[in-house]
């Protein structure tokens, strides 16, 4: 086994994937370019930080149990004039979050509820906050069945553990 097979071995045990991956390109282009060692390792260490949040997002979101991924930025305003775009601005700033606020999304099916409250659900993912997405019959089953069980008062730690717990 080669020395660098036996690094990027050593890289995957200790949960350095990303840099395992990169290594013998990084290598390569170090060599060409003359770069510094401290460059060289700058780079590997700034792609691993950049992946491990990427994974970390992921798993929010993941966790977070979307029926759909939706953004902002595809929500299509022009659908709804009358929605004012300044406040949902606002609240993609997610202060509201940080004050212990609540929203609440009301009007008719199909208005984009859902679609824009996910799409501030996605955002406080990538903000590192808890998330949960739920239907309310969903929910009111689960903290039911919870009651039976007699498992309510930890599920409603669970959720009280949140930052931004989504019921539609």
């Amino acid at each position: 086994m080669g020395e660098l097979a036996h690094l990027q071995g050593q890289l995957k045990r200790l949960g350095l994937r990303t840099v395992a991956a990169l290594l013998e390109a990084e290598v390569a282009r170090a060599t060409q370019s003359q770069m510094s060692y401290t460059t060289f390792l700058q780079r590997l260490v700034e792609e691993e930080a950049a992946a491990k949040a990427d994974r970390s997002i992921n798993a929010r979101i993941a966790k977070a149990r979307f029926p759909a991924i939706r953004t902002l930025e595809g929500f299509d305003f022009s659908f709804q004039p009358g929605l004012p775009v300044t406040l949902i601005k606002e609240l993609a700033r997610l202060d509201f979050l940080d004050r212990a606020e609540n929203v609440c999304a009301v009007g008719p099916p199909g208005t984009g509820k859902s679609h824009l409250l996910s799409a501030l659900a996605i955002k406080a993912c990538q903000a590192r906050k808890r998330v949960l997405f739920t239907h309310a019959p969903a929910l009111l089953e689960h903290l039911l069945a919870a009651t039976v069980d007699g498992s309510l008062g930890r599920r409603l730690r669970d959720l009280q553990r949140l930052d931004f717990l989504v019921v539609d």
